[in-house]
């Protein structure tokens, strides 16, 4: 298949800013999945990627394994703009990983069985597309200032989040509907390398977005909130304002819309930054002045907080390629939390609560993890 631009700039277009990873290694001190292995950290891909570029090698399952063992967390790529030599890695392994789809037939097999999903049935969970919404416990209008971007990981593995979103924001007086015509925001197609099957999915959902003559599109999954914020750019946007449902729950407290009638007093929380709010979409500060306004609460920053979040392993196509070191790098984060005297761990992002949630029942974690719209949901 002839490959197509996706980025603007293609790998070939990068390599004197491949030229500049100068190999010294600082991503390594951050990346959740440096183990000693050279070419497990940025530095290795980078240099796997530029020898490929200059055809000095060949690409083989050998490159498979270097290139889809990573989460794109982030990390590794703010680590090398503030200290070294500024490459935007995560685009730059992601372009990697298209170009091997397509140009060399490579890729993880479970990623091609999810890419073969989400073509049929508009999910990448094996579920079937008409039962996106049988989750739902009352049928909201058919019109709305606000339309409901559900996610496909909410709509089909955490049900309880969409539940809670959608309640709550009735129940507050949301102008909401929900976005009947909606298919996968294709997040894990681009992540995983699939780009040119994403696109055609990426433009029914934006023409079905603009069709619902809606203001803002909300969403409680921050893997689709990156995607429909940042890559739908790509195809002309997302045809209507994006927002976290974090932030529309931030403003109905702040307007006395929501008001947590019970407290949690004597309990010791602390915060899970998503990498596809945070590092990827510089987005922090919802999340905690929502925490900060549940009565009681006492909360407290796990060491690496905000930007310097660590991955919970999930995204990147990591978990469903890697399980079990994506739930041993769960695990990990269980553990900063519990250093701190947690006992609760809060994040935004259904992703990364359905992974903390398996490390925590495999590892017999005694923190327990939970949606923020879930948390404030309970206190009502």
């Amino acid at each position: 298949m002839e490959e197509k631009r996706w980025y603007e700039k293609t790998l070939e277009d990068r390599l004197e800013e491949l030229e500049r990873c100068n190999q010294c290694k600082f991503c390594t001190t951050v990346c959740p999945l440096w183990d000693g292995w050279f070419v497990h950290a940025s530095s290795g891909k980078m240099r796997s990627i530029r020898s490929v570029v200059k055809g000095t090698a060949k690409p083989d399952e050998k490159l498979v394994d270097v290139m889809y063992y990573c989460t794109v967390c982030g990390r590794c790529e703010q680590m090398c703009k503030s200290h070294s030599g500024g490459l935007i890695t995560t685009e730059i392994i992601e372009e990697m990983r298209h170009q091997m789809v397509y140009k060399y037939g490579l890729y993880l097999p479970r990623h091609k069985e999810i890419c073969s999903d989400v073509l049929r049935d508009y999910n990448p969970y094996h579920g079937k597309h008409e039962d996106r919404f049988s989750w739902l416990t009352r049928t909201p209008p058919n019109k709305g200032e606000y339309v409901y971007f559900v996610g496909c990981t909410d709509a089909y593995r955490m049900k309880d989040v969409a539940v809670a979103t959608t309640e709550l924001l009735l129940d507050s007086g949301v102008n909401l509907t929900m976005f009947w015509k909606e298919l996968c925001c294709s997040s894990v197609l681009l992540r995983t390398g699939f780009v040119e099957d994403a696109i055609p999915i990426m433009e029914k959902n934006r023409k079905n977005l603009m069709e619902t003559g809606a203001k803002v599109a909300v969403t409680s999954c921050a893997g689709c909130y990156r995607t429909l914020k940042k890559d739908y750019e790509r195809i002309g946007g997302a045809g209507i304002e994006i927002q976290h449902s974090s932030e529309l729950l931030r403003d109905l407290i702040n307007n006395g819309k929501i008001k947590c009638k019970r407290g949690m007093n004597g309990v010791r929380a602390t915060y899970h930054d998503p990498c596809h709010l945070g590092r990827h979409c510089d987005f922090y500060d919802a999340p905690r002045e929502v925490i900060d306004r549940i009565p009681g609460l006492e909360f407290v920053e796990m060491s690496n907080n905000r930007e310097n979040s660590v991955c919970c392993g999930a995204g990147g196509g990591f978990r469903s390629g890697f399980t079990d070191k994506s739930v041993e790098m769960a695990y990990k984060r269980l553990l900063e939390a519990k250093d701190i005297g947690a006992k609760l761990l809060i994040t935004c992002c259904p992703f990364c609560e359905l992974n903390l949630k398996q490390a925590s029942e495999v590892k017999k974690s005694r923190v327990k993890v939970m949606d923020l719209t879930e948390l404030v949901t309970s206190l009502l």
